[in-house]
C-alpha cells in the first residue's frame, strides 16, 4: 500500500546555527508525520551534535534514497549531503565549508522538487555571509530558488494559519524601499 503523505524535503540551513536544532524540535512533534513525510536535507554528524546540545531522543537515520525512509515519528531521515568534522566547525562561527555545505542542501532539495522525488521544500534559515563567501551572489533563498527553477517572476510569501504575506520587495535595507516602491511593482506582486 502506498503513503499518500506528501514528501517534504527539510534542508537544514547553517550548519553552524540554529537550523538543526529547529529540525529535531520540529520532528519531535507527533502531529508532523500525520500530514507528511519530512526527509532532511543535510548533515548527519552535525544534528546528531545539536541532539547532544538540546538532549533530544530522535533517532537520526541517514537514507540514501527518498523511498529509503521509515517516516515515523520518534526517526528522522537523513539525506547525508556532506561530511563536516564537528571537531573542525564553530556553532556561530560560519565558514566557506559551512557555506558550501548550506547551499547543497538547498540546491539538492530544488532540483529534486524540480524533478518531482519530493513534494516540497522547507527551509531552515541560511547564512548570507557564508553562502557569499562561499561563492554563491545570492541575496537570500528566493532569488536561488528562482534561477534553480527558471522562474522569471518570483515573490516571497511568509505563511502562517490565518495569515499569508507576500512581500513587494525583499532582501533591501528598509532605506531603500521607498525608492524601490512603484505602483507598477506593487501590481505585479498582487
Amino acid at each position: 500500500m502506498s503513503d499518500l503523505r506528501p514528501l517534504i524535503g527539510i534542508t537544514m540551513g547553517d550548519p553552524v546555527g540554529v537550523g538543526p536544532e529547529i529540525i529535531l524540535l520540529t520532528l519531535s512533534n507527533p502531529s508532523i508525520y500525520n500530514v507528511c513525510r519530512p526527509l532532511v536535507f543535510g548533515d548527519i554528524r552535525t544534528l546528531n551534535t545539536a541532539k547532544e546540545s538540546i538532549g533530544s531522543r530522535l533517532d537520526l537515520k541517514t537514507v540514501k534514497k527518498p523511498a529509503a525512509g521509515l517516516y515515523r515519528c520518534g526517526s528522522v531521515d537523513v539525506l547525508n549531503l556532506s561530511e563536516l568534522d564537528p571537531q573542525k566547525i564553530s556553532w556561530g562561527r560560519p565558514s566557506i565549508e559551512s557555506g558550501r555545505a548550506m547551499m547543497h542542501y538547498v540546491t539538492t532539495a530544488v532540483d529534486m522538487a524540480v524533478a518531482e522525488h519530493i513534494a516540497a521544500i522547507v527551509t531552515c534559515p541560511i547564512n548570507k555571509i557564508a553562502m557569499q563567501t562561499a561563492g554563491f551572489h545570492y541575496s537570500g533563498h528566493t532569488e536561488l530558488l528562482a534561477e534553480r527553477t527558471g522562474s522569471k517572476v518570483f515573490v516571497m510569501m511568509l505563511a502562517g494559519s490565518r495569515l499569508r504575506v507576500v512581500l513587494v520587495t525583499i532582501h533591501i535595507p528598509l532605506k531603500n524601499v521607498p525608492a524601490v516602491l512603484s505602483k507598477e511593482r506593487i501590481i505585479q506582486t498582487i
